[in-house]
């Protein structure tokens, strides 16, 4: 995407989701740089907007709720993801994925690991041995992800923010089998 106003590459991307009710989710996700310098999202966004067909009538004037943003909070930037009875999941545990900015996945992986946690939990009379179970949590979340979040971020800091996925996306790259197959199981954080 480029930044209003010029041509500079912004490292990010736009999603439109279809609703059941016939209205979209259109948004767009930004990993601004130090490097660009301010940034108006706003703008960007409805730069972007005008680039997708007019018949879809998705420009601001049809849209249901006023323009919001929020950060994406991403590789396990979010801690606890345990205390006091509480077990955060998804995008409240930092769980989106700074390889490629979904989160729906881990969510639901997560929420797996935590009702296993829960399940365990209420076998055990309250107190301690509860309470170790509970802890089973983001014990098991740190044991499958930690490795993938860590370097995810660092990539995401070093090359994601700074040149977007145009690194990643030239001949030399999409032309290798084995790299591209890496890059897939990178992004989709598959393990064999």
């Amino acid at each position: 995407m480029s930044r209003a106003g010029d041509e500079a590459a912004l490292p990010g991307y736009g999603w439109l989701f279809p609703l059941a009710d016939g209205r979209v989710n259109l948004g767009l996700g930004g990993v601004p740089h130090r490097r660009h310098g301010a940034t108006d999202l706003r703008a960007t966004f409805q730069q972007w907007v005008t680039r997708l067909p007019g018949d879809w009538k998705l420009d601001e004037s049809a849209a249901a709720s006023p323009l919001r943003s929020a950060a994406l909070p991403m590789g396990l930037n979010r801690r606890p993801q345990y205390r006091d009875g509480l077990l955060v999941v998804g995008d409240s545990a930092g769980m989106v994925s700074p390889w490629s900015g979904e989160g729906i996945a881990q969510a639901m992986e997560a929420g797996e690991i935590a009702a296993d946690a829960v399940t365990l939990a209420l076998t055990r009379p309250p107190g301690t041995r509860r309470e170790q179970a509970l802890l089973h949590y983001p014990a098991e979340v740190d044991r499958r992800w930690r490795a993938h979040y860590r370097l995810g971020n660092l990539v995401a800091e070093q090359v994601f923010a700074r040149y977007g996925y145009r690194p990643l996306l030239n001949p030399a790259v999409m032309g290798s089998k084995a790299t591209t197959r890496l890059l897939a199981r990178l992004f989709a954080h598959l393990r064999s």
